[in-house]
């Protein structure tokens, strides 16, 4: 008999997550949303876009190419003769920082999270989530948008709620609650979707 193994049982097995400052509201925020691409990923069904991670590798390849060029360059003539070359370098340098600040700031967006739901070959859904968490504040608010596909329609839902709930006394995150919370709000989603 073949040996089959649930994601539930799997979830059990793993090593629990710890946060070592259960009050650092950047440390929970970042906690709770590795365990939402996580969930979304594995358990979810969805297929991870991974878009920003490559324009910021793109920008960041660029920047490499860009000094490794001046570098030879430098070497070959003299540093004399590329002053104004390792200027332009340094000026890119600062050019390509901006653009992915500015790509981070207004076009991911707080996007934790991006994926693809495909029914059988066809592209059915895409979802999106952004999640917020002021740094005093208990409050986390969860960002969804789906949209479908298939028929052009697509639904925004927000879900806020107090981090206290999901972490322990000693900081470890109770995730069947939280993968529960993350499972309704989608549910939530996907219900409001078919409404209309």
């Amino acid at each position: 008999m073949a040996n089959t193994t649930t994601a539930t049982e799997t979830n059990k097995d793993q090593e629990p997550i710890q946060v070592d400052n259960k009050y650092d509201g950047k440390q929970l925020k970042h906690t709770l949303d590795d365990e939402i691409a996580r969930y979304l990923g594995n358990e979810g069904g969805y297929k991870q876009s991974h878009q920003h991670a490559y324009v910021k590798l793109v920008f960041g390849y660029l920047s490499c190419f860009i000094a490794a060029g001046q570098f030879l360059y430098e070497r070959k003539h003299g540093f004399d003769n590329v002053k104004f070359g390792t200027l332009g370098c340094v000026l890119f340098f600062w050019v390509f920082q901006s653009a992915i600040w500015l790509y981070t700031r207004f076009i991911e967006n707080n996007e934790i999270f991006a994926a693809f739901l495909y029914d059988g070959k066809t592209h059915a859904g895409t979802v999106s989530v952004t999640t917020e968490m002021h740094q005093y504040s208990p409050e986390y608010h969860i960002h969804c948008l789906y949209t479908n596909e298939l028929t052009h329609k697509s639904v925004r839902c927000k879900v806020t709620t107090n981090v206290e709930q999901w972490f322990n006394e000693d900081g470890q995150l109770m995730k069947d609650a939280f993968d529960q919370h993350i499972k309704d709000a989608v549910s939530k989603v996907h219900k409001h979707l078919h409404q209309e």
